[in-house]
């Protein structure tokens, strides 16, 4: 069965053009498919059962039809998604009991070991091996999107960014439907969501926010990529604009602050996505540019302005509350921050946050909930993975400066040169999201970072792939 579905993909079953075209379309299926029911980052929801099989298997048919000109086109990316794999599995490979033991931040379970005459047990190197192998098999949901994407052309990645936005009009539809049918709306499409609030297709309001976010660069680069005279375009820029109104009042009632803030950034990236191109291929001039920017400008603050008169602007309500009494997220970063220095150098392990914090949680932030994440990636990547995941997410951030730089550096004359500047953009708002929370844990989320980074690395595809 494997090898019959294997001939979708592979070289020899047609011509370069006609395979990447089915590469093409099955990518676009397997990401309608992850935002349809990867909305969710817990590792007890229902959907990820069907989701991660089929990422396993889009992975492992993806990985037959991989060429030497694909894995070479962007080799400092993959060097690094290669890096975090491996450190992934190094953490599930369990080691002798006396090199197990020697590692920081291992006496209680040695304890428990010498009171319950355990004796000596072959441990991996994370503390909670179940949460372990969850994250190890949640990888496989960006992989898969990865090895398709991987093959595909700048001018075909790009036809993605229609579908990315109709999935942000829906889901802010979704979360409109949500605050109009209270806590018990069934649209709500995860047990545990963020009730009363819009969440959209997400369980989780700062991850829909943060969506909603990097639809204001998307539609910029989608109403640019339209000659200023060409047919139908006048049409399309007003259809992107008043979609872009939309999202503020959408974003607003969120209730995310940190989602605010990336729209923010997201807003203020427009002008340097949005270089409208006349019939002839020179761009419009910078006067008229510019008044495009102050109407855009002006018509944000007013929609701002008329959601918070209605009092539904609760990222707002929230940003300006000065009561951070319910706040926890900023309390425990202290605390998780003394954690990680007890587990150095290589952290508690792969998944282990939950029960860390619970074990060294200090008194006076004792509650009847628990803490599933420490709302910051870059504190939970010190404590779990430590100097190693460090190490890897400084290069990471590096390879990113540079890809964005390089970016913003060359003209936005081009498709591929736009689409660059938006992977870059989409990047950073997730990233932003990602101080304040868990964005990239989602499977949907991850999967956009996903094209998003390809996007950024078009510019150094490989010429021959180019053409197809």
């Amino acid at each position: 069965m494997l090898s019959s579905a294997a001939t979708l993909f592979r070289r020899k079953s047609g011509p370069s053009a006609g395979r990447h075209s089915r590469i093409f379309w099955i990518l676009g299926a397997y990401l309608a498919f992850a935002f349809l029911i990867g909305g969710g980052s817990r590792s007890d929801i229902v959907s990820l059962l069907f989701l991660r099989p089929v990422a396993a298997l889009i992975f492992t048919l993806g990985c037959w039809s991989l060429t030497r000109d694909a894995l070479c086109a962007r080799p400092v990316f993959l060097g690094i998604v290669v890096a975090i794999l491996a450190l992934t599995i190094l953490h599930l490979v369990p080691l002798p009991p006396q090199l197990w033991q020697s590692l920081p931040g291992r006496g209680i379970v040695i304890s428990i070991d010498h009171a319950t005459g355990a004796g000596d047990i072959w441990r991996p190197l994370t503390m909670t091996p179940d949460e372990g192998w969850n994250a190890f098999y949640s990888m496989f949901v960006p992989l898969a999107a990865l090895v398709l994407g991987l093959q595909l052309s700048p001018g075909q990645l790009s036809r993605y960014l229609p579908m990315f936005i109709v999935i942000g009009i829906v889901s802010g539809l979704v979360g409109l439907g949500q605050i109009l049918g209270g806590d018990y709306s069934p649209l709500y499409f995860y047990h545990l969501a963020n009730r009363g609030l819009a969440s959209g297709i997400f369980a989780n309001r700062n991850h829909g926010a943060v969506y909603l976010a990097t639809m204001f660069p998307m539609l910029a680069v989608f109403a640019a990529g339209q000659p200023e005279h060409g047919r139908h375009a006048r049409t399309i820029r007003l259809l992107a604009v008043g979609i872009g109104a939309l999202m503020i009042p959408f974003l607003l009632v969120t209730g995310s602050r940190g989602g605010l803030f990336a729209g923010i950034v997201g807003l203020a990236s427009v002008p340097f996505l949005y270089r409208p191109v006349r019939s002839t291929g020179k761009q419009v001039s910078r006067r008229r540019s510019t008044m495009v920017y102050a109407a855009v400008g002006g018509g944000a603050l007013a929609l701002v302005a008329l959601t918070a008169f209605m009092s539904r602007a609760v990222a707002l309500q929230r940003l300006l509350n000065q009561d951070n009494k319910s706040e926890v997220r900023f309390k425990v970063w202290g605390p998780i921050l003394d954690m990680t220095r007890d587990y150095m150098p290589f952290g508690s392990g792969l998944g282990s946050f939950v029960k860390i914090f619970q074990v060294n949680e200090p008194d006076v932030l004792l509650k009847p909930t628990y803490l599933n994440h420490a709302h910051n990636e870059i504190l939970e990547v010190l404590l779990t993975l430590g100097i190693p995941g460090a190490l890897l997410l400084i290069v990471g951030l590096g390879a990113f400066a540079v890809a964005a730089y390089r970016a913003f550096r060359t003209p936005v004359s081009t498709s591929q040169a736009r689409f660059a500047r938006l992977g870059a953009v989409i990047t950073l708002l997730i990233g932003i999201g990602s101080l304040g929370d868990y964005p990239l844990r989602t499977p949907s989320m991850v999967c956009l970072l996903m094209i998003a980074l390809l996007w950024l690395g078009g510019g150094r595809a490989d010429s021959k792939m180019a053409r197809n």
